[in-house]
């Protein structure tokens, strides 16, 4: 480690501590101080606002302690009538110090501005300003109510043959009525319904379809039920045969290519059950058939991979061995199922 100090010693004593060091170049002289004042001078708060003064607005004060301010008014001349009692409380016949302190003319008074009206040859008190209508409009009540008045600006009432009147009040179209098609003179009840009925019968609704409108003769079985009514067929069948033809045809041989037109359920189509409650793949057609089929170790392995479920060989090889038949078959679900509870 180095010993080395950069600087110098403080000796004590020297009047060289912390707060000389920290308010160095603080202590101006008068010339400096002097400079300052003429660079602060330029600022109009300096002028405005100087320090340790009162706010200067520019007003020269005189010097003379006896100088009284404002504008004289004569007031010991005038001291038999004082003006501020007189602005205050002027006398009641004096209404021209009405109009001077609040305006209060008289009305239809003109405003006086001192104009000089003789200068100009004008009468006031006699003289109309304005533009005075050559043609003024009158009676414009009595008009509207009577245009038959000469100069109401309405044409005059003419009597026209009324059957051209009627044509043209069927023909033509008023706002905010329906056009007359000549049926206005029909009578017709209040109840009565234009136009064609959307229901020409009682169509069945929910409630026939719930209830029924049958008879108890239509509700009896038929008579054929079960047997033969035709003569020569009447021969009595056992308890337990059924006639007619089974829903699902597990009775017959299923065919291996099955036509379009064959609607025929051979007993493989998925229940109820299958519908409320659909088998995993059930919407790629995969079913519960497929889950377990019998399959060798080459098809489980490829069908295990190609699910990309990550098992190694050792895995595979231990959970087949563990789900495999006696003749090394396995189904898809119990591998698994085996590799769910082993794995």
């Amino acid at each position: 480690m180095s010993t080395i100090a950069a600087g110098r010693q403080n000796v004590k004593g020297d009047n060289e501590g912390a707060h000389i060091c920290l308010n160095f170049g603080t202590e101006t002289s008068a010339l400096q101080k002097w400079k300052l004042d003429r660079s602060e001078d330029i600022y109009k708060s300096s002028k405005a606002e100087p320090l340790g003064k009162s706010l200067s607005r520019g007003h020269v004060i005189p010097l003379d302690k006896n100088h009284a301010f404002g504008q004289s008014i004569g007031a010991r001349e005038k001291n038999h009538n004082p003006q501020a009692g007189y602005l205050i409380n002027p006398t009641d016949n004096d209404e021209a110090s009405d109009v001077r302190t609040h305006g209060d003319y008289l009305p239809g008074e003109q405003k006086k501005r001192n104009y000089d009206w003789g200068a100009a040859g004008i009468d006031p008190k006699s003289t109309v300003f304005g533009i005075v209508d050559s043609n003024p409009y009158v009676n414009g009540v009595a008009k509207s109510i009577n245009p038959n008045i000469v100069g109401s600006g309405v044409d005059t009432t003419k009597l026209v043959n009324k059957v051209v009147e009627d044509f043209k009040e069927n023909r033509s179209e008023k706002l905010g009525q329906t056009k007359t098609l000549g049926a206005r003179n029909v009578t017709l009840s209040e109840d009565h319904t234009f136009g064609v009925s959307s229901r020409k019968f009682e169509e069945w609704g929910v409630g026939k379809l719930m209830n029924g409108i049958y008879t108890e003769a239509e509700q009896v079985p038929d008579a054929d039920l079960g047997k033969s009514i035709k003569k020569g067929f009447r021969n009595i069948a056992p308890k337990d045969r059924v006639f007619g033809a089974p829903t699902v045809r597990t009775d017959i041989y299923t065919p291996s290519e099955r036509s379009v037109a064959d609607n025929n359920n051979y007993g493989y189509e998925p229940n109820t059950m299958a519908l409320l409650y659909p088998a995993d793949g059930a919407e790629r057609g995969i079913t519960e058939e497929d889950f377990l089929e019998a399959r060798s170790r080459d098809e489980i392995k490829t069908l295990t991979k190609m699910a990309k479920l990550g098992m190694k060989d050792e895995d595979f090889d231990r959970i087949y061995n563990i789900s495999a038949d006696a003749a090394g078959n396995c189904s898809l679900y119990n591998f698994l199922k085996a590799k769910d509870n082993h794995h």
